[in-house]
């Protein structure tokens, strides 16, 4: 699997600016469980200085990228390498408003169910054509940004809509992806 391989599509159509078994099969969970310790935290702090770029500077070893195959299961090279990037993505968009707002895990999760049902949809329509490799839709995500971030007093600060883009859009793919597994 190459990491770099999700890079330009996702920069460009994604980002919009900026135990292990059989049912783990293209599961976002799975891959990010079984890269080691120290690349986890690599990538993580990296995200945090290179934002996308990172999946080109933190590399993720060939035992890693074995463990992922054996441990998550078949698929598809090319959605396995874009579901390894959109986690990557996820997680470090995450740590940064983690950091930045103050939230938990549970604080990310209630923002993203506070999405509109209309908005989660376009989200997974962008996710979609991103996947089947045409142009996304140029609909705005500030409706679901704003959605997402819901009165967090610093929801303006500098780089937090541009990380939640970030999030919404990884988030979306990956969860496309598993959809397809």
């Amino acid at each position: 699997m190459r990491i770099a391989a999700f890079l330009a599509p996702a920069a460009t159509a994604g980002l919009l600016l900026i135990a292990a078994g059989p049912s783990w099969a293209l599961s976002g969970q799975c891959y990010w469980s079984r890269l080691e310790q120290p690349t986890r935290d690599a990538l993580l702090q990296g995200y945090q200085r290179l934002g996308p770029q990172v999946l080109d500077r933190v590399p993720v070893s060939d035992r890693e990228l074995a463990d992922i195959d054996a441990a998550c299961g078949p698929g598809p090279e090319d959605l396995k390498d874009r579901l390894l990037s959109a986690t990557v993505l996820e997680h470090g968009s995450a740590a940064f408003l983690k950091g930045w707002l103050r939230w938990d895990d549970d604080a990310i999760q209630a923002a993203w169910a506070r999405i509109d049902p209309e908005q989660a949809e376009q989200l997974r329509r962008q996710a979609d054509a991103v996947l089947a490799r045409s142009a996304p839709s140029d609909e705005s995500l500030s409706r679901a940004v704003g959605e997402f971030l819901g009165q967090d007093p610093d929801r303006q600060a500098p780089g937090v809509v541009d990380q939640v883009r970030g999030y919404l859009t990884s988030r979306a793919i990956r969860e496309a992806i598993e959809r397809r597994g």
